[in-house]
């Protein structure tokens, strides 16, 4: 994304601060702890983020208190930047800004959410409210096309209560799930007598695509995409030989029965509806090429969700033949070793919104 725009505005009522706890300065520090991505079986061209390349994220928190008299919610972090720091010997730590340091307060009520983008150094920011003293969140992807990833985790200790024998409080632990959809396409040669006919595609280009969405998280709820009118173009390039990953590999000559990859897996704003696809092809007999045409079609309506990755194949059939579209696999962006026992097309652990 090329900015993934946060500004805060937090209508808070301040909580007032009166217990009968005593809090250790050092011991009960709100502390961060791991940062795992339910990730990826990503293709051989994809650059989404993982577990071990995420290296910084952003926290929006409110605390919410139980007491008479002390029942307010308030921010505690917004926007805080939270890195990881290699030290020698010691392994991966998470830090935010001492300056900034927060405390579990026990019998109040902590929610989190934090948010990682591709290239963090952009200007980030997220809108959090406090709502019936939930947090709400909107994330802001503006232009698409730069095709960085973006990931969301949330986090609640309702209440947080002080561990027994005395033990430090846990640290705060993210599960990030991707909130963009991925795309990829498949061309086959579907012709039905093998006769010398091949085919070549390129230029694959989903026309119009959304370049700009909201993403809105409430607490207890599911994530919820709301795209913007900005259009803009989006390039798979060509479909090559498997493992071609360089845009200057020669375009695949798709012989009878075959079939082949575009150059790349694209990531999208989730939303509902038919794509329209634009490509170009070859036509083949015995090498020499006969014909080509640009195509420009509409594919059935699909549902592009949060989280997935879809293939879409393209048919290309007898001369003079009708082009077709078919969604040929919707696959959970996941860590990789689950199945789709239910043959549904999904991994049966699909990442949770």
């Amino acid at each position: 994304m090329k900015k993934l725009i946060l500004s805060l505005a937090a209508a808070a009522t301040l909580m007032g601060c009166a217990t009968d706890e005593v809090i250790n300065s050092s011991r009960d520090a709100i502390a961060f702890d791991g940062a795992w991505v339910d990730n990826s079986t990503r293709a051989a061209y994809d650059a989404t983020l993982d577990t071990n390349s995420l290296e910084e994220f952003h926290v929006w928190a409110t605390i919410t208190g139980h007491k008479a008299g002390a029942n307010g919610t308030a921010n505690i972090f917004q926007g805080e930047v939270v890195s990881k720091n290699f030290t020698e010997g010691t392994g991966n730590t998470w830090k935010y800004s001492s300056a900034n340091t927060q405390y579990w307060i026990p019998g109040n009520d902590y929610h989190f959410i934090a948010v990682a983008n591709g290239n963090i150094n952009d200007e980030t920011s997220v809108v959090a409210l406090p709502e019936n003293n939930y947090m709400a969140t909107q994330v802001k992807v503006q232009d698409a096309s730069k095709q960085n990833d973006v990931l969301v985790a949330k986090y609640d200790v309702t209440p947080y209560e002080t561990p027994a024998n005395g033990a430090a409080p846990d640290a705060v632990r993210f599960e990030f799930a991707h909130i963009l959809s991925k795309v990829k396409f498949t061309v086959k040669n579907t012709i039905s007598t093998n006769n010398g006919y091949s085919y070549k595609v390129d230029n694959i280009t989903i026309r119009h695509a959304f370049q700009d969405g909201i993403y809105t998280i409430i607490d207890g709820q599911s994530g919820t995409w709301e795209t913007r009118d900005k259009r803009y173009d989006l390039d798979f390039g060509k479909v090559v030989a498997q493992g071609n990953a360089d845009n200057n590999a020669e375009v695949a000559n798709i012989g009878y029965g075959a079939q082949a990859e575009s150059n790349y897996e694209r990531l999208v704003i989730p939303h509902k509806g038919a794509i329209n696809v634009k490509f170009h092809y070859t036509l083949l007999k015995d090498g020499a090429p006969i014909d080509e045409q640009e195509i420009i079609l509409d594919t059935p309506s699909l549902n592009l969700e949060q989280g997935k990755a879809y293939n879409l194949l393209i048919k290309l059939g007898n001369p003079g033949e009708a082009i077709t579209f078919e969604l040929d696999k919707v696959k959970g962006w996941d860590n990789g070793n689950t199945t789709d026992g239910d043959g549904d097309g999904v991994k049966d652990n699909t990442p949770a919104n």
